[in-house]
């Protein structure tokens, strides 16, 4: 999934996490997916339906609930998503995955 870029220069600690949930798309539709790995600052998503880079999403996970963020970019089998969250929220979703097994 990277792209050889050395070490991982994202600011917020990731976690590989498998977590079912769905999206929803700009244009209303929902798609079910997965989760590969996850952060306070973005989510890697697995699915076989992929919104335009750029795009605005709404993501409903299992056990962590209601997110939105931008796809950043896509790779073999999905995309990934920045987060568009205030501080408090970013923290608070940073203690729940500390908390996932």
């Amino acid at each position: 999934m990277r792209s050889g870029k050395g070490a991982d220069s994202r600011r917020d600690p990731r976690k590989t996490a498998t977590l079912r949930g769905r999206y929803m798309l700009s244009d209303g539709r929902e798609y079910p997916c997965r989760t590969f790995d996850i952060s306070a600052g973005g989510v890697a998503i697995v699915s076989a339906v992929k919104g335009k880079i750029g795009e605005r999403i709404v993501l409903y996970l299992d056990r962590l609930g209601r997110m939105e963020g931008t796809i950043v970019r896509h790779f073999s089998g999905g995309f990934a998503i920045a987060m568009s969250a205030s501080p408090l929220k970013r923290e608070s979703l940073a203690s729940a995955l500390e908390k996932l097994n």
